[in-house]
């Protein structure tokens, strides 16, 4: 058994005012000590296929979260979207400073302009 469903205890967390729900839908294990290594996270989007910025922002926000949370490091191929209708693997990117910043910079932008939305 290699992977597991899901991370049963993964946490939604707040950037910038704004909550993110994080929860691969497998987790995936080292054959050796079935220890968590990566992760896979399923995109059903029927009207709109992911960009490889968008499934690297969601895979990499994972895999920081991973690693921090269990004190791992993991490889970048190792964390995944899965954008199932376009039948397409985005891996999480080499760097992930660069998602961290991507997504920080995006619920910036979400926590000022939500509250000018009109609610109706």
């Amino acid at each position: 058994n290699h992977a597991i469903k899901g991370y049963k205890d993964c946490k939604s967390i707040t950037i910038n005012g704004v909550l993110i729900s994080l929860r691969p839908e497998i987790l995936l294990l080292n054959p050796i000590n079935n220890q968590p290594k990566g992760s896979i996270k399923l995109v059903f989007g029927k009207n709109h296929f992911l960009t490889i910025q968008e499934g690297q922002c969601i895979s990499g926000l994972i895999r920081s979260y991973l690693e921090n949370e269990l004190k791992i490091k993991m490889d970048y191929k190792d964390c995944f979207t899965l954008d199932v209708f376009s039948r397409r693997i985005i891996y999480s990117p080499v760097k992930n400073d660069w998602t961290e910043n991507k997504i920080q910079s995006a619920c910036d932008n979400i926590k000022n302009i939500w509250p000018t939305l009109n609610k109706n």
